[in-house]
């Protein structure tokens, strides 16, 4: 009666996608609640089927009902935030990799210097409990990343790939990794591998097309931005690149088109308006390119006070 409503919410037989938590112990309750009840009747001998209760049993079942209403209670103002509830459940169960993560992940949300270092050592905490926890591979990775520590970040993702050798998270960072290191080469065979194991990231299109476009592999790199834009058909970034191989393909009515949808989905970047300006210049239309070219002067002023 207590454990069958746990294997459904247990992690114990398949993951939930979420740490086990009070609200999954309602329904398990139920059973304790009665076998609770149980014994407290067998200790002062009567059929809870035909007996009224005693006052024993009365004061007995109030007292139980109290102490844990109180640590109800005393619960409650875990639960303020993320951040409070996993700080101080990550010293209830010291030994739960998912609390240390979740205690890491939410120490990083709160972008103080001091939270973010401590983040990094509750992601090394949870991977000494998990060597192999996807999560916190993908984030202390990112940390490293961005603390341009590629060494590290390096090494990290390639042990990972001993395990996770399809996971498309961690090719794509070690893709993503070598962009940011200018080995187009290397990023571009990882990110390969991402898509090809199924990533669905547009980002990661984003960075393929454009290692793609620096390698001069025009046709390819259209190919990989066309790609991208399936997976997210808002994306300005995806359609500024997507124009920029087409008008150095000498594409300009499709840079054109690639170009208005990057504007239509961002206006405010400087980088759309200047190449529509250029873009239209080039198919003769001297009339929207001073507009753009205009519009262009404007934002750079704008940026630059």
């Amino acid at each position: 009666m207590i454990v069958l409503p746990l294997l459904l919410t247990g992690n114990i037989l398949f993951n939930i996608g979420a740490t086990m938590a009070d609200r999954f112990l309602f329904i398990p309750t139920i059973g304790s609640c009665i076998l609770i009840c149980l014994f407290v009747y067998k200790i002062f001998k009567a059929d809870p089927l035909q007996n009224s209760p005693s006052n024993g049993i009365r004061f007995t079942l109030l007292a139980i009902i109290l102490i844990f209403s109180v640590r109800t209670y005393t619960r409650n103002k875990d639960w303020k935030d993320n951040y409070t509830l996993f700080t101080h459940d990550v010293t209830t169960v010291p030994g739960s990799a998912r609390v240390h993560f979740n205690n890491a992940f939410a120490l990083e949300k709160t972008n103080t210097t001091n939270n973010f270092d401590s983040s990094e050592k509750e992601y090394k905490v949870c991977l000494s409990i998990d060597p192999y926890y996807p999560d916190a591979i993908l984030s202390l990775g990112n940390i490293y990343t961005n603390q341009k520590k590629f060494t590290e970040a390096l090494s990290i993702y390639q042990k990972a790939l001993t395990k996770y050798a399809k996971n498309f998270e961690i090719l794509g960072s070690i893709g993503s990794l070598y962009y940011k290191q200018g080995n187009m080469d290397s990023a571009i065979y990882y990110l390969k591998n991402a898509n090809l194991a199924g990533n669905t990231y547009a980002g990661l299109y984003n960075t393929l097309g454009t290692a793609l476009f620096i390698k001069q592999k025009y046709p390819e790199a259209i190919a990989t931005f066309e790609e991208g834009i399936k997976k997210d058909s808002t994306n300005w970034e995806l359609y500024l690149n997507y124009g920029n191989s087409f008008a150095i393909s000498n594409q300009f009515d499709k840079a054109l088109k690639a170009f208005l949808n990057s504007y239509r989905f961002n206006s405010s970047n400087l980088q759309t308006p200047y190449f529509l300006a250029l873009t239209y210049l080039k198919i003769g239309d001297t009339l929207n390119s001073d507009k753009y070219l205009y519009e262009y002067k404007l934002l750079k002023q704008k940026r630059a006070q």
